[in-house]
């Protein structure tokens, strides 16, 4: 089985759709971003089983060999944000200068 992008071929092992949210075409070798137009799944012999419309999809990514054409959100890693401590007022301030003289 193979992949076309418009005359280049590319082998592909599977393929997984899930109509209008994402395509995912697995074993796919020495393609390079982005795909476009037509991506079109073929048997061996020729016949064309599947056609997506790279267009049809607002993101593409190609890693290990997978090439996912989503709708799907980006996800988003969210960082934690550094605690911040309040400053301290002048009477804190004299306050704690008080005990540390007092000892």
């Amino acid at each position: 089985m193979y992949i076309k992008i418009g005359e280049t071929q590319y082998p592909c092992t599977r393929y997984k759709p899930l109509s209008g949210i994402r395509a995912i075409f697995y074993g796919v070798t020495g393609l390079a971003l982005p795909a476009s137009g037509t991506v079109t799944l073929c048997r061996n012999d020729g016949f064309e089983l599947a056609n997506v419309d790279a267009e049809d999809y607002a993101r593409q990514t190609y890693e290990n060999g997978i090439l996912t054409l989503t709708n799907e959100p980006e996800s988003v890693v969210e960082t934690a944000e550094p605690e911040v401590q309040p400053k301290k007022g002048l009477f804190s301030s004299l306050r704690s200068l008080w005990k540390q003289n007092k000892r």
